[in-house]
């Protein structure tokens, strides 16, 4: 293993599916909820236990991942177009207008 003298402090994870406050819901992919109660701090712990530091792993729902390039233009939305229809709003930021008081 290499060592670096200044490792990065989060790992981010695109998930092609819905989050609610990082756990799993719905979907083919909602099924990755059942290994654990919290997949991801199990996989944190795992991450941080194999390389032998503090790192935090958090996921994001793919779409909004990829909406974050445009969180800076007014009202908008990312459509992607693939194996299937996905979309992504933008995670609100300064400035920005949320397009639903309960949704951001």
């Amino acid at each position: 293993m290499t060592n670096y003298s200044k490792p990065c402090s989060t790992i981010s994870v695109s998930i092609a599916n819905d989050l609610i406050d990082g756990k799993f819901f719905g979907g083919g992919y909602g099924k990755l909820g059942l290994l654990s109660d919290d997949l991801q701090k199990e996989i944190e712990t795992e991450v941080n236990r194999l390389i032998d530091s503090n790192i935090e792993v958090t996921f994001i729902h793919d779409g909004t991942a990829a909406a974050d390039a445009y969180a800076e233009t007014d009202n908008s939305v990312l459509l992607s177009f693939g194996t299937a229809i996905g979309v992504g709003f933008p995670i609100k930021k300064a400035g920005l207008r949320p397009v639903s008081e309960g949704l951001l």
